[in-house]
C-alpha cells in the first residue's frame, strides 16, 4: 500500500472500531463488520490489477483504496438491511431453543457469549445470539441488567428459574 493509502484504510478501521463498539450502530453486526477492512484490502488489490493489468505498480494508489473504502461503506448498508431481514426470522426460529436452555440451565444472567458456547444453533455466532437475546427481551422473557462488563448481559424472567 502506497502511504495515502495505508493513511485511508487507518481511518477506515479507526471508523469501523468506533462503530463497532458498544452502543455502535454496527455493534450487533461486530463478527461480521470486524472482517470488513480485511475485505476492503483485498477489494483494492483486485481493483489495483483490474486498472493497471498487465503493468502492476508495486503499490496500490490511495485513489485504490478510496475506491475499496467506498464499497466497502456500501456494503455496510447493504449487511445492515439483510441482516434486520433476517433477524426476526432467526430470532423467533431459535428463541424456543434459547428459552429451553434457559429453563434448563437456570442462569442468575446470560450473555450472547454464553448462548454461543451452550448451543449448538449458535455456535461461534456471537451475533445471532445477541439477536435472539434481543427479540426475547422485546418479549418479556428477559430484562436487561444494567451496565456491566464483558457485554450486554440479562436476566431471565422468575418463570425462566422455576422448578
Amino acid at each position: 500500500l502506497s502511504r495515502e493509502a495505508d493513511d485511508q484504510l487507518a481511518s477506515f478501521q479507526a471508523e469501523l472500531e468506533l462503530r463497532i463498539g458498544p452502543g455502535g450502530e454496527l455493534h450487533e453486526l461486530a463478527d461480521w463488520a470486524g472482517k470488513l477492512a480485511g475485505n476492503v484490502v483485498r477489494l483494492a488489490g483486485l481493483l489495483h490489477a483490474a486498472a493497471n493489468s498487465p503493468d502492476l505498480p508495486a503499490e496500490i494508489s490511495g485513489e485504490t483504496m478510496d475506491r475499496a473504502v467506498w464499497i466497502g461503506r456500501y456494503l455496510v448498508s447493504h449487511a445492515m438491511a439483510a441482516f434486520d431481514l433476517l433477524d426476526q426470522d432467526l430470532a423467533a426460529a431459535e428463541g424456543e431453543k434459547v428459552l429451553e436452555w434457559l429453563r434448563r440451565k437456570k442462569p442468575e444472567e446470560v450473555r450472547a457469549r454464553d448462548l454461543a458456547r451452550g448451543l449448538r444453533c449458535f455456535r461461534g455466532r456471537s451475533a445471532e445470539a445477541a439477536l435472539c437475546l434481543e427479540y426475547l427481551e422485546q418479549n418479556g422473557w428477559l430484562r436487561t441488567i444494567p451496565k456491566r462488563r464483558g457485554g450486554r448481559a440479562y436476566r431471565p424472567h422468575a418463570s425462566l428459574l422455576q422448578s
